[in-house]
């Protein structure tokens, strides 16, 4: 039987100063992984910000998040409800996330067109890193 983990590193490390937000992140990556065995990975701005590109205080107007085809195909049937979002809305090639907290999460559909590095912020959260 495979041990379920339990996200816990956007309040531990307290990636957005909303409580709630980080909240509903650990829930999602902790959802995501027991619906796909993957791990979700951030991508967009906030891995822009982890690679330093961005500056530390900048702040997000979302939150871009990718998975695997296969794993967004698991999503896009699976994921119904979490708590702390408004409404899920399921498109082709993502999946948007209306939080309480006047954020948005967007999982992506990953795509062989691009070509990123994945690494790990602070040894706790998979991103995708846009290189020099």
């Amino acid at each position: 039987m495979q041990e379920e983990q339990n996200y816990n590193a956007f309040q531990e490390l307290n990636i957005f100063e909303n409580t709630e937000i980080n909240k509903v992140c650990d829930a999602l990556f902790t959802k995501v992984k027991q619906l796909t065995n993957e791990d979700l990975s951030i991508c967009g701005s906030m891995a822009k910000v982890f690679d330093g590109t961005l500056p530390e205080d900048y702040q997000p107007k979302d939150l871009d998040l990718v998975i695997s085809q296969w794993g967004f195909r698991l999503l896009t049937s699976n994921l119904e409800e979490l708590e702390g979002v408004l409404m899920i809305e399921k498109l082709p090639g993502r999946i948007i996330l209306y939080l309480k907290a006047y954020l948005c999460i967007e999982i992506w559909m990953e795509s062989s067109k691009f070509n990123f590095t994945p690494k790990f912020y602070k040894n706790k959260l998979k991103y995708t890193s846009y290189g020099d």
